[in-house]
C-alpha cells in the first residue's frame, strides 16, 4: 500500500516533470541578442537561432525584415548559412530580396534525416547608416516556415526578433567670423543685445533653450546659422543654430567651442555661415571635419582666402587683415536693397530690442543703422550660389 504522503509526492513530481517537458518542448526561433547598441557606421553580425526542435527539421524559409533607412546589408555575401542543417547533410542555402526585406531559405539534400535540438540557422551582417532615437529600430521575422522529412509544416511556438539602437557618429569643426555692424576693434565685437536675445533661434523654431549658455569670459553677440553642403552649389544637407561670441568664435547652443554634426557618408563639406541681417558667407573650399572634437579644424571667415567669391565680393574689411559679414540685409533675403530701408528700417526706426534693422546690434534702431550700414552697402548681394 502506498501511503498518502508518498502518493502526493509522486504526483507532484509527475506534474513537475510534465511541466518541464512542456516547457522544454517549446520551439523557438530567435536572434542571438534581444538588443544591439552601436554607433553609426558600425557593422553587427546577427545570428538567427533555433532551440527546442523535438521533430526532425529538413528545411526552413524565414522572412527577415529591417528598416533600410537605418541599416543596410554589408554586401551580397552578408547572409551566411549556420550549422544547424548542414551538420546533418549537404544543404542548399540562399537569400533573396531587396533592401529591408529578404527571404532566407535552406534545405537538406539527399536521403538523410533532419536536424533536431538547437543551433544557428543563419547569420547576417548589417551596417548602421543612420542614427535612431532611444527606441531604436526593430529586426523582425514576420513569417517562418519549417519542414519535416515528409515536407509537413512544423509549428513554431515562439519568435523573438531584436532591436538596434544606433548612436550618431559625430564630426566636428570650429568657426570664426565677425559681423560688420557689431565690429569694434582689435578682433572684438559689441554684445549689447545680450538682454534682448530670444531663447528660440530666429533660424529654426525647434531650436529652443531654457537659458543662454555660460560662455564667460566672453559674451554672446547674436544667434547665427551654420549650414553644410556637399558641393559648392548643392542643396543644404544640414543646418544648425549657434551663437557668435564677441571674440569671433562660434559656439553651439550649449556653449561648446566646437560644432558637432552627425557623420553620414562624407567628412568634407562646404560651410555656410548666415546672420539674420548680414549677408551670409561660404567657405571657398570643402573642409574636412574631424571625428575627434579635440582635432576639430578651424574655418576662419575673417580671412580673405577662406571666403567663396573672394573677400572683395563676399565680405567687408573692418580691420587690418580682418574681414566681416556685410551689414544691411534686414529681411535676410541675401541682398541689400531699397526694401531693407523703406520697409524694415523705416518702420522700426526709434525702436529698442531685437530688431532686424538694428544693423550695428546695439539694441536700438537709429539713423546710424541706415546711414552707415544700409546706405553704404545698398546693392551688395550675397555670393553664395
Amino acid at each position: 500500500m502506498i501511503r498518502r504522503s508518498t502518493f502526493l509526492s509522486m504526483l507532484l513530481i509527475a506534474i513537475c516533470l510534465v511541466g518541464w517537458q512542456s516547457l522544454s518542448a517549446a520551439l523557438e526561433i530567435y536572434m542571438d541578442q534581444s538588443q544591439y547598441h552601436i554607433r553609426n557606421h558600425d557593422v553587427i553580425r546577427v545570428d538567427v537561432k533555433i532551440k527546442g526542435a523535438a521533430t526532425e527539421i529538413r528545411g526552413y524559409q524565414i522572412e527577415f525584415d529591417y528598416d533600410s533607412e537605418h541599416l543596410e546589408i554589408v554586401d551580397g555575401s552578408a547572409f551566411e548559412e549556420g550549422g544547424f542543417l548542414y551538420e546533418n547533410g549537404r544543404t542548399q542555402f540562399y537569400a533573396i530580396g531587396k533592401p529591408g526585406h529578404y527571404q532566407v531559405a535552406c534545405s537538406i539534400l539527399g536521403l538523410t534525416w533532419g536536424s533536431m535540438g538547437s543551433g544557428t540557422l543563419f547569420s547576417v551582417h548589417l551596417k548602421a547608416i543612420k542614427s535612431t532615437d532611444a527606441n531604436g529600430t526593430d529586426l523582425i521575422m514576420p513569417n517562418i516556415i519549417l519542414r519535416d522529412p515528409l515536407n509537413n509544416a512544423i509549428p513554431v511556438d515562439e519568435i523573438n526578433g531584436s532591436n538596434v539602437i544606433i548612436d550618431a557618429l559625430l564630426m566636428h569643426c570650429k568657426i570664426k567670423a565677425y559681423l560688420q555692424g557689431a565690429y569694434l576693434t582689435n578682433g572684438s565685437m559689441r554684445h549689447s543685445l545680450i538682454s534682448f536675445l530670444p531663447l528660440t533661434s530666429p533660424y529654426d523654431e525647434n531650436d529652443i533653450i531654457d537659458i543662454l549658455p555660460d560662455v564667460s569670459p566672453n559674451h554672446i553677440v547674436d544667434w547665427v546659422s551654420v549650414q553644410l553642403r556637399e558641393t559648392y552649389n548643392g542643396p543644404i544637407l544640414v543646418s544648425q543654430s549657434a551663437f557668435l561670441l564677441d571674440n569671433g568664435m562660434v559656439v553651439d547652443m550649449d556653449g561648446n567651442s566646437y560644432l558637432s554634426f552627425e557623420h553620414t557618408d562624407l567628412l568634407s563639406y562646404y560651410v555656410i555661415l548666415r546672420h539674420r541681417n548680414h549677408l551670409g558667407v561660404m567657405s571657398a573650399v570643402a573642409h574636412e571635419f574631424s571625428l575627434d572634437y579635440e582635432d576639430a579644424p578651424l574655418i576662419d571667415f575673417s580671412q580673405a582666402e577662406t571666403l567663396y567669391g573672394g573677400a572683395v565680393n563676399a565680405a567687408m574689411q573692418v580691420d587690418s587683415n580682418i574681414f566681416a559679414l556685410i551689414a544691411g540685409d534686414a529681411n535676410g533675403d541675401g541682398r541689400i536693397a531699397n526694401n531693407d530701408q523703406a520697409v524694415f528700417w523705416r518702420s522700426q526706426n526709434g525702436s529698442f530690442g531685437y530688431h532686424s534693422a538694428d544693423f550695428d546690434l546695439n539694441g536700438a534702431v537709429q539713423n546710424s543703422d541706415m546711414v552707415i550700414y544700409w546706405r553704404n552697402n545698398n546693392g551688395r548681394v550675397s555670393v553664395i550660389p
